[in-house]
């Protein structure tokens, strides 16, 4: 069993911690990675994220997706997701919120198993199979998150 942990540090999506670690299995699996090896991943908000980026990149905004490459025989890395940003964008462009937080976790691991996006080649090959690996993961049909009703307080 990979070593997988999730954890969940906002309020505002109901995280499915037990599909997002199968879906994280999923990518390792696809992408050939040894079995001894898993990730972290910190499910967070603007807030959170946003300090991380700017201490570890010196960008003082909320992103989307920020990874940590580890290469250990144990660990593919560490990798933030704002739970927010998935739901704005979902929200933004009309797309189903597990599908984009799923997008998200394909994306962090991506970076972590050595994929770049940053020239116009490697952004085209990482997309392909990040968006290959998303139609794959999305035909299992386990949602990896739901939206919480707004509270009336």
């Amino acid at each position: 069993m990979r070593p997988i942990f999730v954890h969940n540090a906002q309020r505002r999506v109901r995280i499915h911690r037990p599909a997002i670690a199968q879906l994280v299995a999923f990518v390792l699996d696809a992408q050939s990675a040894p079995p001894s090896r898993g990730a972290n991943l910190l499910i967070s908000n603007d807030a959170t994220i946003r300090r991380y980026n700017k201490h570890f990149l010196n960008h003082d905004c909320p992103t989307d997706v920020i990874s940590f490459p580890d290469n250990s025989e144990t660990s593919a890395g560490d990798i933030i997701i704002s739970a927010q940003r998935a739901a704005a964008y979902a929200a933004e462009h009309r797309l189903h919120l597990h599908t984009e937080l799923a997008r998200y976790v394909i994306h962090g691991l991506l970076h972590c198993l050595g994929y770049a996006d940053t020239s116009p080649a490697a952004r085209r090959r990482m997309f392909a199979r990040q968006e290959a690996l998303l139609r794959r993961w999305l035909r299992r049909n386990i949602p990896v998150c739901s939206k919480l009703p707004l509270s009336r307080s």
